[in-house]
């Protein structure tokens, strides 16, 4: 009989191990506000996307966005929480006035080149203390 409580009292031990699992800590991210310009004017209503950049070593899945506001700054978000994973990213811009609702095709505020991650030139490194400005992106028309 002392075998059978032992027995039992080990198998419950082990299985009431196996619902528990930790879960991973989720990545440490830093806020990010920059602003955009064109020309060095401030670009309002545009989307600024973060794609991750393989190249520089950054395997984030993530494509951290904001949205600029009307002097064209803009705070970046990851999944609608603030902030953004440490890294290099190639930035995009989409900046235009939707008249889909015309069924017109959009006027672009800036050039095409800007939507295309290889195309757009615009690089960020993401990090802990960034040095005032480090966010700014200014597209040349």
């Amino acid at each position: 009989m002392p075998q059978i409580r032992l027995l039992t009292a080990l198998l419950y031990f082990l299985l009431s191990g196996l619902g528990c699992s930790s879960t991973p800590a989720e990545p440490k991210t830093y806020p990010v506000v920059g602003k955009l310009t064109i020309d060095g004017k401030p670009l309002a209503n545009a989307k600024v996307i973060f794609v991750p950049d393989a190249e520089k070593a950054n395997t984030s899945t993530k494509e951290p966005r904001g949205t600029t506001d009307a002097t064209g700054t803009f705070t970046i978000t990851t999944d609608d929480q603030p902030g953004c994973t440490p890294g290099t990213y190639k930035a995009t811009v989409f900046a235009m006035i939707d008249r889909s609702g015309e069924f017109k095709s959009p006027i672009w505020l800036a050039p095409l080149r800007y939507t295309d991650a290889k195309t757009s030139g615009l690089s960020v490194s993401v990090v802990e203390t960034p040095t005032p400005g480090q966010y700014d992106l200014n597209l040349k028309p």
